[in-house]
């Protein structure tokens, strides 16, 4: 940057210290009188604050583009149309910043280059972000173009900016030659830029993450981060943290890439760039996807997709989109599932993204794989096949060879399906693509044993294993828990074959969780509803303004009608007083001249009355015509105002129907989901009433085993189903009110789990002080009674384990207390436990529903629910309700 030689002195080399700067500045500022070097302190200012403070940048910049206008310092208001472009870019108005940046570019200075390349460069970045990659060359090549040969600064930050547009087009080879060119104009500049140097490694620890050389990739990254973190720049620092969590993520750490990502979501509260922070949500929702835990992957997902619509951010709303398709894919909707294909497939033809349309065709050639439609999923792997080999895209190219060898399989072909599936997992060997690999192996070991080879099988069901563990992924785990189930079951090993067979349970259910799937359901008709309420805010806004225009052309012609009427009163006046005026003028010459003189006199007299007739006449046509133009302006206006009222109308009928079409979707769903759940309890009754008959009338050991793991899991289920009839009677409309006698309440609940507090040798206390009449909803004080004693049952200590509830009149409110001394909450997980699904750890023997339940329930009655906890002192949580009214 180029600043006025008292700046210059302030601003050679950032690496002195950034808030050294602004305070030089600061006073610069409190003591010139110079008003043009207060616009270029205040310019200087904002590019400052810029990636630290952007709202207070932002307001510096538009002091200066005031202060600058109202000078006419042209040198001052170039610089400053920038500088507010860069703000509004910083908050995602990108419309605007366009805008700025054009004005910035429309001043042109004799000598004054840099101003204008920056200005360029800044541009730039914002159609990168838009995809516009061909808009964002134009204007980098026409900024190098304006670069002397020596400025090697500039032209290190020229070549870094085209970089990090390869990149975006996964041209990483070239990329990572312009990255060596800006390096090496870096070292040959004088004074250098830290700032510069940061994007300059991060750049190059992509480029090596993406080529799979983690250690050459991390040792960039180490850097970056290093210089982020001594100059406190957020900006840089949330990248950091985004790129260490991308490669953890890639080589199977998911633990550290989901640290690293919420570390970095907790900067975005002292530093917000809408891009930047769509790309952090893209990765998260990534890592959950990866975990299987689609429903907290989707809400990541559309929290991206409410920012990248409006701003124009197409190709991470393309990657959102795919995204969005694959987890509905998992889940089995493959309707909501090709809708989203499709969705993303125009948006990534639109800014020609190859890479993005050939995953489109891949994805939707699975769906049709599962549907069956094996003709057409050749078809689109094979689309899909044909870009990436023409992109060189060798991951791709793995995964379309993997797909169409499944294709195969399926159709019989079980040969020509082993062969490409081993030439799949060669190139994932070779690129070190952990989970495509996982996923050959295990379907190799499924291949293998089908031939009869297990030695080959175990070999690669051993290696799918392995990686499943690093990589935790559930659903891969699911897989090859279901193959080894085959394996041990082909061996004659059913203990093994059993061992397996609920592990792989426990995984499907994770992974094909109902309500999960209904989640998600809900999720997309949140962001739907949402989009279709914006639009309709909208409407209404364009609305208003029409209307205030109408009111206002109303005014303006009330105005005129009221002028008409006073020129036309003060038109009669003037011909009245001419017209007394001419009597007396009359009488007065008749009594001083001859009749000769006044015949002349009233001769002229009658041309004037003459001529004032005509101008009369003149003007009442005038004011006719003017007459005539307000009526039709008056009736184009009515016009228009019945139309708008109509177009109201409609759309307020519009929101009223699809308001009780959502209402009986949901009431519909939710008749579904309570009749649901009594049909499954039905069998799940037989399956537990036979197991109890088979231990009576069966001896075989081994049988009996058997019919205690089904009984086992059936009672499991029972509790599942028993817990969603309590999410559905928390929404029942039907619940009665009377008086509730808490003490017996309590040793109902206690004696409804005495099987499992007597297994577990667990002594329980029941402590009732005097509350007086209690009026509730009985049903719903079980249920959270329920729920808290069975989650302290399900955590108890195995040393003297106890469970005390307590119960005591506070004011207004009743004090219900559930203590043990059981494992306790870890702190970290505090937040967290109230949460549908939540488990503090995978060993958990609930299902993540009880605390859910309970908090809904304490909501529904309009109490409060908190709680104490500490690990291995156990846990005591305190519910407070109205004590209500008969």
């Amino acid at each position: 940057m180029r600043f006025q030689p008292l700046l210059l002195i302030l601003l050679v080399n950032t690496a002195i210290g950034q808030i050294n700067v602004k305070d030089s500045l600061q006073q610069i500022l409190l003591r010139g009188k110079d008003d043009q070097q207060r616009v270029d302190v205040l310019n200087a200012l904002a590019y400052q604050y810029y990636d630290f403070q952007d709202t207070l940048a932002l307001q510096y910049a538009e002091r200066a583009l005031q202060l600058a206008k109202k000078l006419n310092y042209r040198a001052g208001l170039k610089y400053a149309y920038t500088m507010v472009a860069l703000g509004y870019t910083s908050n995602g108005q990108f419309s605007k910043a366009v805008a700025y940046h054009r004005h910035s570019d429309a001043i042109v200075i004799p000598n004054e280059t840099e101003k204008t390349v920056y200005n360029l460069a800044a541009w730039g970045i914002i159609y990168r972000d838009q995809a516009k990659f061909d808009s964002a060359l134009l204007l980098y090549r026409k900024a190098r173009g304006m670069l002397p040969k020596d400025d090697h600064l500039g032209l290190a930050s020229n070549l870094k900016n085209v970089a990090s547009i390869l990149l975006r087009q996964w041209k990483v080879k070239e990329a990572l030659t312009f990255c060596d060119s800006a390096r090496y104009h870096l070292g040959k500049s004088t004074t250098g830029n830290q700032f510069l140097e940061m994007d300059i490694y991060s750049y190059l620890g992509e480029v090596y993450r993406s080529s799979n050389q983690f250690e050459q990739s991390k040792l960039y990254y180490d850097k970056m981060c290093a210089l982020a973190f001594s100059l406190q720049d957020t900006y840089h620092q949330i990248t950091c943290k985004l790129n260490e969590s991308k490669l953890a993520f890639d080589v199977g750490n998911t633990g550290n890439a989901l640290r690293f990502s919420f570390e970095a979501l907790e900067l975005t509260k002292k530093y917000h760039y809408p891009p930047q922070y769509v790309a952090l949500l893209i990765h998260i929702g990534d890592i959950y996807e990866s975990l299987s835990e689609f429903d907290v992957a989707s809400e990541y997902y559309y929290r991206a997709l409410r920012i990248t619509e409006p701003t124009g951010l197409d190709q991470e709303t393309g990657a959102i989109l795919s995204a969005l398709a694959w987890i509905n894919k998992e889940q089995g909707n493959f309707k909501y599932a090709l809708d989203f294909l499709d969705r993303a497939q125009i948006v990534r033809e639109k800014i020609g993204d190859k890479r993005g349309i050939a995953n489109c065709h891949n994805v939707r050639g699975l769906i049709y794989l599962q549907l069956g439609e094996f003709d057409k999923s050749l078809q689109e792997q094979n689309k899909g096949l044909v870009i990436r080999r023409e992109i060189d895209y060798q991951e791709g190219v793995a995964a379309s060879q993997y797909n169409i060898g499944l294709v195969y399989e399926k159709q019989g072909k079980i040969d020509k399906a082993l062969e490409l599936i081993l030439s799949s997992a060669a190139i994932e060997e070779k690129v070190l693509n952990k989970n495509g690999l996982a996923i050959s192996y295990n379907t190799l070991g499924d291949f293998y044993m089908r031939l009869g080879d297990m030695r080959n099988a175990a070999i690669y069901l051993e290696k799918a294993a392995k990686i499943g563990q690093v990589t935790r992924s559930k659903l891969l785990l699911r897989n090859n828990a279901a193959n080894y189930v085959t394996y041990y079951q082909k061996l004659g090993d059913f203990k093994k074959a059993l061992e397996y067979q609920k592990l792989f349970q426990i995984y499907n259910d994770s992974v094909y969780s109902n309500a999960s799937a209904i989640k998600l359901i809900e999720v997309q008709a949140l962001y739907e509803t949402e989009k279709r309420e914006s639009d309709l805010e909208a409407l209404r806004q364009k609305q208003k303004i029409n209307e205030a225009q109408i009111q206002l052309q109303e005014a303006e012609i009330d105005r005129k009608n009221i002028l008409i009427f006073f020129a036309a009163i003060l038109l009669a006046a003037v011909g009245i007083a001419g017209y007394f005026f001419l009597r007396l003028y009359r009488q007065k010459e008749k009594a001083n001249y001859s009749l000769k003189e006044q015949k002349e006199e009233i001769q002229a007299q009658s041309e004037e009355l003459t001529e004032a007739n005509q101008m009369l006449q003149r003007l009442n046509r005038d004011l006719t015509e003017k007459q005539e133009e307000i009526q039709a302006q008056t009736e184009e206006l009515t016009e228009a105002y019945q139309t708008i009222s109509r177009a109201n109308q409609g759309l307020e009928e519009k929101i009223q129907t699809r308001t009780e079409e959502l209402r009986d979707a949901f009431k519909e769903l939710d008749t579904f989901f309570y009749r649901s759940s009594h049909d499954f309890r039905r069998p799940l009754t037989t399956f537990m009433g036979l197991a109890e008959v088979a231990k009576i009338t069966l001896k075989d050991p081994n049988a009996l085993e058997l019919f205690e793991k089904v009984n086992e899991t059936a009672h499991n289920l029972d509790k599942m189903l028993v817990k969603l009839q309590s999410i559905s009677d928390l929404g029942s409309q039907h619940l009665v009110f009377k008086e509730v006698f808490l003490k017996e309440l309590i040793i109902e609940v206690f004696d409804q789990f005495k099987d499992s507090i007597s297994k577990q040798n667990i002594q329980t206390m029941v402590e009732v002080e005097p509350i007086g009449d209690f009026y509730s909803y009985p049903l719903m004080i079980k249920i959270i009674i329920e729920n808290l004693v069975e989650n302290s049952i399900h955590f108890s200590n195995k040393t003297d384990p106890f469970i005390k509830v307590s119960c005591r009149a506070l004011g207004h409110q009743v004090s219900i207390s559930v203590a043990d001394n059981g494992q306790g909450i870890e702190p970290q997980f505090h937040n967290q436990i109230f949460g549908m699904y939540f488990r503090a750890n995978q060993h958990s023997k609930g299902n993540g529903l009880g605390l859910y339940i309970t908090k809904k329930a304490v909501d529904k009655l309009g109490g409060s629910i908190s709680f104490k906890s500490a690990p291995h002192q156990g846990s005591v949580f305190t519910v407070l309700l109205p004590l209500g009214d008969e």
